[in-house]
């Protein structure tokens, strides 16, 4: 009989065992994961507090599974070098002008006027324009809107691939015109539209004006409209958007340069967005990026579709959010899940002989529509040790960096911002990739202390 209550026991204990065990392993690899996300805190950190090699403010986010798992802030939106004690911090409600990461919003944009059967994305983009427009090297070959929003349009920046609103975007190409350039804005032949690869702003100009040409909208107010006032996105591309109080909230973005001259153990110097003189002078936004007399559909590079977004880090987790939910933000649908595919889906990759495209250093070697492949080609790699295949966009620009990648089958992805480069890019190229070192950093940082199980056999990661 003792024995008989002696099994009975054993058994309960066993039960218990099976039965709690789930919760243990949840509260280990919880315990684990805040372990890691402090440790990511104290990295970031030290990117803020070497004096040296430090930037002046850093944002990160990390979505796993679906869900944010992980948000931090740390340093200064803005810097006053004379009386540091007034300077100001950086944090997820900070708006910077997040350069190229712009592009996805436009790609998007555009994507679903071809969801309503307004734009045919292999279509001659000339239908839209207005007015005919191909590489005169090439001149049988229609550029398509696939092109442009791939940049194997073959179109190329030149000079200057933004001007004037009193201009037509004609004047780029047409021979004579004022920014003409001798031809410089078309690639040579050798590099035919729809083959060969090569990062072109002027792309993003073109396809704003597409938008203008087919919503009768201009493009700023189109992008508000149609992207960032359903998602709930306090972001803009037009400067006159925002009040003074929102001015000050800038995030300003700094380097350690003046007129070109680098000195790195000098002051952080604003490079853009210091909105300060303003009031020196008495001025108004409104009175210097004054659009009333501009002619929608004739020129939308004034509005720097290219680069000249202004969004904070939370807008970008919701942006973010929406990629990793195949097109849907708190129930909404932003886009088809088509168009997603559509988007990330390789439309040109580089080719064994690397004669098809010039990769931007390395870094680029697998492009979408608006959306760059990280495939471990070359110098397109995020970690020095393992290969992690992400996609998304890069981004740099007046000495920020920042990049949002994400991993569509697993729902996992990450957010960087940093809003300033304390050194000359040329003495800061990354050890192990395309990246700055600072980027090497910073992305080391988030993608090994986000990682709660790698997988030894096969290398691959998942955060």
């Amino acid at each position: 009989m003792k024995n008989f209550k002696n099994i009975i026991l054993l058994t309960a204990f066993i039960i218990c065992g099976i039965i709690c065990l789930p919760c243990q392993l949840k509260a280990a690899a919880a315990a684990a994961e805040n372990e890691n996300f402090a440790k990511l805190n104290n990295d970031l950190e030290l990117l803020i507090d070497d004096n040296k090699n430090g930037v002046p403010g850093i944002g990160a986010a990390v979505i796993k599974n679906g869900r944010l798992v992980y948000e931090k802030t740390l340093g200064s939106r803005y810097i006053d070098n004379a009386n540091p004690q007034n300077n100001l911090p950086l944090t997820r409600d900070t708006k910077l002008r997040i350069a190229s990461l712009s592009k996805v919003f436009v790609a998007a944009a555009y994507m679903q006027l071809a969801e309503q059967g307004k734009i045919d994305l292999d279509a001659d983009i000339s239908r839209y324009l207005g007015f005919t427009l191909r590489n005169p090297n090439y001149p049988d070959t229609p550029i398509t809107s696939k092109m442009l929003l791939s940049h194997t349009s073959s179109f190329r920046d030149g000079e200057v691939y933004t001007i004037p609103s009193k201009y037509s975007l004609q004047e780029l190409f047409r021979p004579g015109g004022m920014f003409y350039e001798g031809g410089a804005h078309y690639a040579p032949y050798g590099e035919a539209p729809g083959e060969f690869f090569c990062y072109t702003n002027l792309n993003y100009g073109i396809l704003g004006t597409i938008i203008e040409k087919v919503t009768q909208t201009r493009f700023d107010k189109y992008m508000k409209q149609a992207i960032f006032d359903p998602m709930g996105i306090d972001a803009s591309f037009n400067i006159t958007d925002f009040n003074e109080a929102a001015l000050n909230d800038f995030g300003l973005i700094y380097q350690k340069q003046e007129y070109g001259v680098w000195n790195t153990d000098g002051p952080w110097i604003a490079q853009v967005d210091d909105y300060s003189a303003l009031k020196i002078y008495g001025n108004n936004l409104y009175n210097i990026y004054n659009y009333d007399e501009y002619i929608t559909g004739t020129n939308a590079t004034i509005f720097f579709p290219h680069g000249g977004l202004r969004i904070s880090l939370a807008g970008l987790e919701k942006w973010m959010q929406m990629l990793i939910d195949n097109g849907k933000y708190n129930g909404k649908r932003i886009l088809t899940e088509k168009s997603i595919d559509e988007m990330f889906k390789p439309y040109w990759t580089l080719n064994e002989a690397k004669t098809n495209g010039d990769t931007y250093g390395g870094l680029m070697n697998c492009f979408g529509l608006g959306i760059q492949n990280v495939k471990k080609i070359d110098k397109d790699r995020f970690l020095a040790d393992r290969d992690i295949e992400m996609s998304g966009h890069f981004t740099e620009a007046y000495g920020l960096l920042a990049g949002m990648f994400i991993d569509r089958e697993h729902k996992n992805g990450f957010i960087y911002i940093m809003n300033g480069m304390p050194g000359p890019e040329s003495a800061n190229a990354g050890a192990y990739s395309g990246m700055y070192l600072w980027e090497e950093k910073v992305c080391s940082a988030i993608l090994n202390l986000s990682l709660i199980h790698i997988s030894e056999p096969t290398r691959r990661s998942y955060i």
